[in-house]
């Protein structure tokens, strides 16, 4: 069960400091609204992966080429030198006309035989075929005027949790987020 306000301390210093945003995202990353300028602890992150387990595959979503390849540095263990423990998840964003608004509009007029409302899709994630121990997503986290209602950052939440609820087995799951939707919103 996905429950959002379970937390795991460990992996609440994957976001903490503020810095400038990586000049190296990849190409298909520069939509402006899912760039992100959140500074990663790898020390923290190296001391939370060994305290876990040796081998973990991670998939990592909305990262810079830069924080690729430290993640793909930061899975290699002393049993596997392999970089490959790292799966780099693609979701394509969303059009630029999706608007919060459209997503979760105040009101329907359900009798209104005229127009039918459209309701605006959000591209899916490819769920992969490998198992993944840890997924970490790199959220744009701006907290200004209406930063609760961001559709690039649910977006990204809506597919990490995707790809957290796919896995197979009894094993249990945490998704461990920072920045939260606006909850009112969301559960109209």
């Amino acid at each position: 069960m996905f429950n959002p306000r379970r937390l795991t301390q460990k992996f609440n210093t994957l976001t903490a400091l503020s810095s400038t945003v990586e000049s190296e995202w990849l190409w298909r990353r520069q939509d402006p609204r899912y760039v992100s300028d959140l500074e990663i602890s790898w020390d923290d992150v190296i001391k939370t992966i060994e305290s876990v387990q040796e081998g973990l595959t991670i998939g990592v979503l909305n990262f810079g080429r830069k924080e690729i390849r430290q993640w793909r540095e930061v899975a290699k263990t002393k049993d596997n030198e392999d970089d490959e423990n790292v799966v780099e998840l693609d979701l394509e964003h969303a059009d630029k006309n999706v608007t919060w608004d459209a997503l979760y509009p105040e009101w329907i007029d359900e009798e209104q035989e005229k127009y039918v409302h459209d309701c605006p899709n959000l591209p899916k994630i490819k769920v992969p075929t490998r198992r993944l121990d840890l997924v970490v997503v790199k959220l744009p986290c701006l907290k200004e005027g209406n930063w609760s209602r961001d559709v690039a950052r649910l977006h990204l939440q809506m597919a990490a949790a995707t790809v957290a609820a796919s896995a197979k087995g009894q094993r249990s799951r945490d998704v461990c987020l920072e920045m939260f939707p606006d909850a009112e919103s969301i559960l109209v």
